[in-house]
């Protein structure tokens, strides 16, 4: 929260991220957990683009903060997401990194953009996901391109 100050009488302006910010937020929080390894198979995702290319999906994220989780709300709890790895296990990502100011931000504007777009928690998150992997890949691509012709 952001304060002004107007004479004797203090405003508090809560301000809300854009859309940009909070996909920079969930690409930074998310490209800080590579490397990770497969438990099973042994293989290491040393990034971001290598688990995109590499893993499938499994629905979309799910946030314990939503309503209708039946969980009581003990502040926020944050974004699970999970992919399969090629040789069938289940791999998680979450946001449980993230500094809890950062995940406060994050559901405050994710509660918002719900509400407007009439949409569930789990259907904006999973767009973010597209969203952040389609920019992930895009520059893995064009850095691949820029490579092969130097």
């Amino acid at each position: 929260m952001r304060g002004r100050s107007s004479g004797e009488v203090r405003v508090v302006v809560d301000e809300l991220l854009t859309e940009r910010e909070i996909i920079t937020m969930i690409r930074r929080d998310v490209e800080s957990q590579f490397p990770k390894t497969c438990s099973r198979c042994g293989v290491t995702f040393p990034s971001l683009v290598s688990f995109i290319r590499s893993c499938q999906h499994l629905g979309a994220p799910v946030s314990f903060d939503s309503p209708g989780t039946g969980l009581p709300p003990r502040g926020p709890t944050g974004i699970l997401a999970l992919s399969n790895c090629a040789c069938g296990t289940t791999l998680s990502i979450s946001s449980r990194r993230l500094p809890p100011d950062q995940l406060e931000q994050l559901m405050r504007w994710a509660r918002v953009e719900v509400t407007r777009l009439g949409i569930t928690m789990s259907d904006l998150f999973a767009t973010l996901r597209t969203k952040v992997d389609a920019e992930v890949l895009a520059e893995a691509e064009a850095a691949e391109l820029k490579a092969a012709s130097s």
